[in-house]
């Protein structure tokens, strides 16, 4: 369950999937002239959300697969869809034995040391193996 209380509508949604593919959703989006009781489709349901989060500005941030690998981008990179339900864009190359992402926490606060060491510059890309040295515990899952 997650909640965004907002007057303005202003900022962004971020989605994570499990397959690897995130969503970047204006807040705008939601807006409604009628008050609902409750929001329907709100994200893409084909395939199992891992994490959402609520930006002001588009923002780096740190994705830690369910293999240990780590993966920094701008969320610039991925693209503005305007419908809600949008399936996302692949973020995430799945290897062969299928890294999912785990967590997403924005970058400056992450707990890793040298984090543009795993930064990306265009996607899809694979996550990269940490180097021991650099992450700290809380991080994993």
């Amino acid at each position: 369950v997650y909640t965004v209380v907002t007057k303005d509508f202003e900022g962004l949604m971020l989605f994570t999937f499990e397959n690897g593919k995130m969503a970047k959703v204006a807040l705008k989006n939601y807006e409604t002239k009628t008050n609902r009781k409750k929001l329907i489709g709100a994200y893409s349901a084909k395939s199992p959300i891992r994490d959402i989060k609520f930006l002001k500005e588009d923002t780096d941030i740190a994705v830690v697969t369910d293999n240990g690998r780590i993966l920094c981008l701008n969320t610039e990179l991925i693209p503005l869809k305007s419908t809600k339900s949008t399936q996302g864009v692949q973020v995430i190359k799945q290897p062969k034995n299928g890294a999912r992402p785990v967590s997403v926490k924005e970058a400056d606060s992450c707990g890793i040391d040298g984090i543009s060491a795993y930064r990306i510059r265009s996607i899809p890309a694979a996550a990269k193996s940490p180097k021991h040295e650099n992450i700290q515990l809380s991080l994993l899952p």
